[in-house]
C-alpha cells in the first residue's frame, strides 16, 4: 500500500512538472526561416578584448576597458557599486588629471550609461567604442585632446552586468509562451533577458525563475511607480521593484554624480554636470525628458538637433528621430528623469539601431519584432564607430560655447604690435574674468594688418585631408567670417582676405595656441577712402 502511494505521488509530481513546463517553450533564434528566424547569422560573442566585426564577451569588453585605463593616464576607472550577484560596476572617466580648462575655469561633465537592459548588446559596444576613440585620439592636438583636457566624459559601459552575462551564456535561446502580457510574441530570459537577476539563478533550465528580476529602467526616482509605463507584477517585463533605487545597480547609477573628477580632490561630476544619456536599442530615436525649466528644455532641443544633424551627416551615418517632450512633472521611472529633474540638465534616452523596422533593415525576416534587439555582426563596427563620434560631438557642444581668449593686431609689413587684448581668469573665482588690453598705435587707413583671434576651443572641423569643412550637420554658411570696425559715427569699410585656421603651433606667430583651429588669422586693411577718413577724424 505504501509502495502504491509512493508511486502515485511520484507520478502526480511528474504530471504537474510536465504541465508546468508545457506553459513555456525553449526556442532558438536561427538564421533561416522559422518562428525566431533572423535572416542573417545569429551573433555569438567572441572572447576577445579588441574590436572586430562582431560582438565581444563581457570578459573581453571588461579586459579592454581596464587595459586602456592602465595604458592611459587620462582614463580613470572607478568602481561605483556591485550588482545583485556582487560583480563590480565600473565607471570610466575620460579626462586629464587637471579639473580646470586651459584658461582656468571649472570643467563640465557628461554621464553616459549603457547596458541597463541586458539584451541590448549594441550599447556596451558603443560605450567601449567611445573609450577606444578617446584613447586613440586623445593626443591629436585637436578635437579629442580638447575634450580630454577641458571636459569630463564619464562612461558606464555595462550597468546590468549580471543580466548581460546571462544573455551571452545563451546567445541563441530563450523562452516563448510565458510572458504575462504577450506570451506568443515576447521571448524571455536567455538571449532576450531585459531585467537584472534579482531572484534568478544563472541556469536557463531552471524554469520557475525565468520571469523574475527588476527592470532597472523603471526603478528610479522621482516617478517610480507613477502608475504608467511600469508594472508591480514581478513577472512583468517592466516590473519596477520594491521601491525606488531598490537595486544595487540603480543605486550605483544614482551616486555616479558624487564621484570625484580625477585629480580635483573635491570637485564631483555632478558639480558641473551638463548632459546625461541612457543608451539603448532599438528604434533610432532620442526620447527627451521635460522639466519645468524652460531654458533647460530649449537647450535640450537644440542639442538633440545638433546630435541628429551630426549623425546623419557623417560618412555612412543614419538619421535619428526625436520624440516629443512629455508633460513636465510626470514620468515612468526611467534614469533620464532622475538626472533631468535632479540636476536640470539635458537628459534623454538614446535608442540606437536597428530602426523600428527591426531586422528587415538589414535584409532579415523580422519573423518576431524582438529581432530589433539583435544587430547583425556585420553592422556593429559601423554603429560602434559612428555613434562614438556623435557622442564625442555632443560632449564638444556641452563643453561650453566658444569664447575669445586673446586678440592681437600687428602691422603686416613691419611686424609692430598695434593692439592686444586678453581675458584673464581671476584667482579665487573660477568663472570670474577680467579684460586686459593695450593699444600701442592707432589703426591707419591704407595699411595692412594681421589680426590673430584665439578661442578657447577648436573652431573648425577638419576632414581626413585636414581641409576646413562644415562641422557635420551644419550649413556651409557656418564657415563664413564677418568683421567690422565701429566708430561713434558709423562702421568703417574693412576688406578682409581669406581667414586662415593654423594647423601648426605658434600663437602670435601665425600658429594655433593649444589646439588646431583655435586661432583665426585675419589679414585686413582699412580702406583709405574719404568716408573712412571722415569717420576716423570725426571720432
Amino acid at each position: 500500500m505504501n509502495h502504491i502511494a509512493t508511486r502515485l505521488a511520484a507520478g502526480m509530481a511528474l504530471l504537474l512538472l510536465t504541465c508546468s513546463a508545457s506553459a513555456q517553450r525553449l526556442v532558438s533564434w536561427t538564421e533561416g526561416p522559422g518562428e525566431l528566424g533572423l535572416g542573417y547569422p545569429v551573433p555569438i560573442p567572441q572572447d576577445t578584448p579588441l574590436p572586430f566585426d562582431g560582438f565581444r564577451t563581457y570578459a573581453g569588453l571588461n579586459t579592454r576597458h581596464m587595459d586602456l585605463a592602465n595604458l592611459h593616464d587620462d582614463i580613470t576607472r572607478i568602481i561605483i557599486g556591485n550588482t545583485t550577484n556582487s560583480r563590480d560596476i565600473s565607471l570610466y572617466v575620460l579626462s586629464d588629471l587637471n579639473p580646470l580648462t586651459t584658461d582656468g575655469r571649472a570643467e563640465g561633465s557628461m554621464i553616459i550609461n549603457s547596458g541597463i537592459h541586458a539584451r541590448e548588446w549594441q550599447t556596451p559596444e558603443v560605450a567601449t567604442g567611445l573609450i577606444e576613440l578617446m584613447a586613440d585620439q586623445g593626443d591629436d592636438q585637436y578635437f579629442y585632446q580638447y575634450l580630454m583636457e577641458n571636459f569630463n566624459i564619464a562612461v558606464i559601459p555595462v550597468l546590468n552586468v549580471d543580466g548581460f552575462l546571462q544573455t551571452q551564456r545563451f546567445p541563441t535561446d530563450n523562452y516563448l509562451d510565458s510572458d504575462p502580457t504577450n506570451p506568443a510574441t515576447s521571448p524571455r530570459d536567455g538571449r532576450m533577458r531585459r531585467k537584472n537577476m534579482r531572484g534568478v539563478d544563472e541556469q536557463l533550465n531552471t524554469i520557475n525563475d525565468h520571469l523574475q528580476g527588476i527592470d532597472l529602467n523603471r526603478n528610479n526616482q522621482p516617478f517610480w511607480n507613477s502608475g504608467v509605463g511600469s508594472s508591480t507584477n514581478p513577472t512583468s517585463l517592466i516590473f519596477n521593484g520594491s521601491g525606488p533605487f531598490s537595486e544595487p545597480e540603480t543605486t550605483a547609477l544614482s551616486i555616479t554624480p558624487d564621484q570625484l573628477v580625477p585629480g580635483s580632490g573635491s570637485i564631483t561630476l555632478g558639480d558641473r554636470l551638463r548632459l546625461y544619456m541612457d543608451v539603448h536599442s532599438f528604434t533610432r530615436i532620442l526620447l527627451p525628458v521635460a522639466t519645468s525649466n524652460a531654458a533647460r528644455n530649449a537647450n535640450q532641443q537644440a542639442l538633440m538637433a545638433a546630435f541628429v544633424g551630426h549623425h546623419a551627416n557623417i560618412p555612412d551615418g543614419r538619421f535619428y528621430f526625436t520624440g516629443q517632450l512629455p508633460q513636465a512633472g510626470g514620468g515612468i521611472g526611467v534614469t533620464p528623469e532622475f538626472f533631468a529633474n535632479t540636476f536640470q540638465v539635458p537628459a534623454w534616452t538614446l535608442e540606437m539601431e536597428p530602426s523600428n523596422q527591426a531586422g528587415t533593415e538589414y535584409g532579415g525576416f523580422d519573423s518576431n519584432g524582438h529581432s530589433g534587439f539583435i544587430l547583425p555582426e556585420s553592422e556593429i563596427t559601423r554603429v560602434r564607430e559612428n555613434m562614438a563620434s556623435t557622442l564625442a560631438a555632443s560632449a564638444y557642444y556641452q563643453a561650453g560655447p566658444p569664447a575669445i581668449q586673446r586678440i592681437r593686431i600687428t602691422d603686416a609689413d613691419t611686424g609692430a604690435l598695434i593692439f592686444e587684448s586678453q581675458q584673464e581668469v581671476l584667482s579665487g573665482g573660477q568663472n570670474n574674468r577680467q579684460q586686459l588690453q593695450a593699444q600701442n598705435q592707432a589703426l591707419q587707413p591704407g595699411r595692412n594688418y594681421l589680426m590673430e583671434i584665439a578661442f578657447d576651443k577648436p573652431m573648425r572641423w577638419l576632414d581626413d585631408d585636414n581641409n576646413v569643412v562644415p562641422f557635420p550637420g551644419q550649413f556651409a554658411s557656418s564657415l563664413d567670417f564677418s568683421m567690422r570696425l565701429e566708430t561713434p559715427g558709423g562702421n568703417l569699410t574693412v576688406p578682409t582676405e581669406a581667414v586662415q585656421w593654423p594647423l601648426e603651433p605658434g600663437f602670435f606667430g601665425g600658429g594655433y595656441r593649444y589646439y588646431m583651429t583655435d586661432v583665426a588669422v585675419v589679414p585686413f586693411t582699412i580702406s583709405d577712402t574719404m568716408a573712412n577718413n571722415q569717420l576716423i577724424n570725426g571720432s
